[in-house]
């Protein structure tokens, strides 16, 4: 046992040697480069290191062709299978961590049909660490779980999830600025094909408002230009602002359901638009 305990000593001090004199930096740039294509979005980085989680970049942005930022974090971990480097396979499957809005989602990629299978697990996420999600001029806050799955190949990705969001707050920008809606729970669930991301259910409960719906989204580029095409049934809640009671009373009732508001949003992501 002495001797194992000796062996395994040398080899940790071996391998946090290599760790710490290999040029990781210089390696992962050069590697990055030679895959790369041109047209397609890029990865950038500020350093890379191996660490014990694994290869670690920091202050990573995946950046479409024209330069823009698509997405970005402030730590990503990849650890390769090293069973898969062996057997082949392209090495799969591999993990990542990767910091999001101040919360780690841990990442699965392994080989399917038609090209990589991407789960993801993104869960108990402060949306407000990142200033919430744009929609439209205004901005959504709450905390998340997250999960889905993508395949990713030749074709366009496809893939299927689900979003939690519990204490769910919506501030609204201009012109309906000083519109505040609040949910105790909103979940939404989607599946992805051919461009479209099609929301199946939308639920919403209190206390401002409860609803349900379904919707789809026409995936533009950038994204902010993707068409929407949402449709809920509404109801104010008990402790409904006054003003969100009187814009919900400018929608009209659904059929046989006087209670209820229809809402209709087309437009675009960064401008919707509400029909009545």
């Amino acid at each position: 046992m002495r001797r194992l305990l000796i062996l395994l000593g040398v080899v940790a001090v071996f391998v946090a040697a290599v760790a710490f004199t290999l040029p990781v930096d210089t390696l992962v740039r050069r590697g990055l480069a030679a895959v790369h294509q041109p047209g397609q979005p890029e990865l950038v980085f500020e350093r890379a290191a191996l660490r014990p989680a694994g290869l670690v970049l920091e202050n990573a942005e995946l950046r479409d062709p024209q330069g823009k930022q698509i997405a970005a974090t402030t730590w990503l971990a990849v650890r390769p299978s090293l069973v898969g480097l062996i057997r082949g396979a392209r090495g799969f499957p591999w993990t990542f961590r990767v910091t999001i809005c101040g919360t780690t989602a841990d990442i699965t990629a392994d080989t399917a049909a038609g090209g990589i299978a991407a789960d993801l697990r993104w869960q108990d996420a402060d949306l407000g660490v990142c200033k919430g999600i744009p929609v439209g001029k205004g901005s959504l806050l709450g905390r998340a779980d997250t999960t889905a799955r993508l395949i990713l190949g030749n074709a366009l990705p496809s893939g299927d999830g689900q979003v939690e969001l519990r204490d769910a707050l919506f501030k609204a920008g201009p012109p309906a600025s000083g519109l505040v809606v609040r949910a105790s729970t909103a979940t939404v669930r989607w599946t992805l094909a051919d461009g479209r991301l099609e929301l199946t259910a939308i639920s919403l409960r209190g206390p401002d408002t409860e609803g349900d719906g379904h919707g789809e989204v026409r995936l533009g580029t950038p994204f902010p230009a993707s068409e929407l095409d949402l449709d809920l049934d509404l109801t104010p809640g008990k402790s409904a602002a006054p003003l969100l009671r009187a814009l919900l009373d400018l929608l009209p009732p659904p059929v046989g359901n006087p209670s209820h508001r229809h809402l209709v949003v087309t437009g675009t992501v960064e401008r919707p638009q509400v029909l009545r």
